[in-house]
């Protein structure tokens, strides 16, 4: 038998032994209720309004408890928050809003953004080094285009430059430049 069961065994053991025979007496400081009385009180009396612990006669001279009534909630929430909250389980919708909501509702920037270039319709399917320059396998729909630098692509996209990982393209409507990436070391 190892230590760790030893250990186990005489934890177990002493546990039940205290589970049987421990000191099972309640406690004697048991701590009572706040009691308020709604009568007007006199000097004397008025720490006993107050939390009372354990001393039967001072407990049995307050007769009335007072007990606070409920309060709406409505009384407690200010009238902005009841009016955007309709309820707990609100019914939502993904429709438009009405067009005298629309009518409300004005654009946030009314600055047109720049038009973006279209996603790269190529894939790129391989490369090859030869010379020093690079040549570039690329693929659109069923047809395969071999690309090398300053070359034009169907007066679209205009091949910038190409490195041993990158391929920069323009695209030409929007003067944008889009990147392929075309993998590490050879």
């Amino acid at each position: 038998m190892t230590i760790r069961y030893l250990l186990l065994f005489i934890m177990f053991v002493v546990s039940g032994w205290l589970a049987i025979f421990g000191d099972k007496t309640p406690h004697s400081d048991i701590s009572e209720p706040v009691i308020h009385s709604t009568k007007s009180v006199d000097n004397t009396s008025k720490n006993n309004s107050a939390l009372v612990w354990g001393n039967k006669s001072k407990r049995q001279q307050i007769k009335e408890p007072y007990i606070h009534s409920l309060e709406l909630r409505t009384s407690l929430a200010s009238d902005t928050l009841l009016k955007k909250s309709k309820g707990l389980f609100d019914s939502q919708t993904w429709a438009a809003p009405s067009p005298s909501v629309q009518r409300v509702l004005k654009p946030v920037s009314t600055i047109p953004l720049p038009p973006v270039a279209p996603p790269l319709p190529f894939t790129y399917l391989g490369k090859k080094l030869e010379n020093g320059v690079y040549e570039v396998y690329l693929g659109r729909g069923t047809e395969t285009l071999i690309v090398r630098e300053k070359m034009t692509i169907d007066n679209v996209y205009k091949v910038n430059s190409i490195s041993k990982s990158t391929l920069y393209l323009t695209y030409l409507p929007f003067n944008q430049v889009q990147v392929i990436p075309i993998g590490g070391s050879d």
